[in-house]
């Protein structure tokens, strides 16, 4: 990873925040953002098991693509 590649990297995502592309990826995120959200505001001390959750759902789709 060079400074050029992260350049690059961020003229993509904001250039995508210009153009998004609805598709069922973003809103299954959407719902799964919402979802963490309420996890977090249930309860005073649930920040860490909405970080856990966020960091098993991560895993989950590195080791998906990994393998598919």
């Amino acid at each position: 990873m060079t400074w050029t590649h992260a350049l690059q990297l961020m003229t993509a995502a904001w250039l995508n925040l210009i153009n998004p592309d609805v598709s069922t990826a973003l809103l299954a995120l959407f719902v799964v953002g919402i979802a963490l959200a309420g996890i977090r505001t249930s309860g005073p001390y649930h920040l860490g098991i909405s970080i856990g959750c966020h960091a098993g759902w991560v895993f989950m789709i590195k080791l998906n693509k990994a393998f598919c």
